[in-house]
Formats: structure tokens, sequence, C-alpha cells
């Protein structure tokens, strides 16, 4: 299987790389990452991991964290990231299921 990331699931990394960096520290986002990549490959060797969100279009979650939880979908061979999503947020910004 391969992973494929969306631009928002990206984008969403990104800002909660910047986020751990700068209001934590470098030790606690690059924990993060490794938590990450950690997830990434069982998620690679088991894609059904993850428990279905939205049975109709085959969207799974993954609590990765406390405070955060990975939404994606397995089409064929490929898994795809659609957003890690701040636990703390309000909820209607989820993306749209």
């Amino acid at each position: 299987m391969t992973i494929f990331w969306t631009k928002r699931a990206f984008n969403n990394l990104k800002s909660l790389h910047s986020f751990l960096n700068e209001k934590w520290s470098e030790k606690t986002a690059n924990n993060f990452s490794k938590k990450l990549g950690e997830f990434l490959i069982t998620l690679k060797n088991n894609p059904e991991i993850g428990k279905i969100e939205v049975t109709d279009k085959g969207i799974r979650a993954f609590l990765l964290t406390r405070q955060n939880t990975i939404f994606y979908r397995i089409k064929k061979d490929k898994i795809i990231i659609l957003q890690i999503f701040d636990n703390r947020m309000n909820p209607n910004k989820k993306i749209k299921l």
C-alpha cells in the first residue's frame, strides 16, 4: 500500500508541526513526527486499523494522540490521508464527512 496526502492533510500537518515547535518545543514537535511516522508504518501494514466513521464513503479515523485524529480512506492499493484533526477544535470544522 502507498500512502498519499491530500493538500488539506499536508497543510494540517505543517500547521500542527509549526504550532508544536513554536508553542511547546522542538523536542515536542519531533516526538509528534516520530509518533506519526510509526503510525504510518503500522497503517501501511494494517490499513483497516482505524474505526469506520462514514461507511458509505469508506472514511476511517484513528486517534493518534489525545489531541489529534487522523482521517483516511482506502482506495484499491492506496491509503489517502484526508485530514489531521485537532480534537480540541469545533467538531463542525472536521472534514465534511
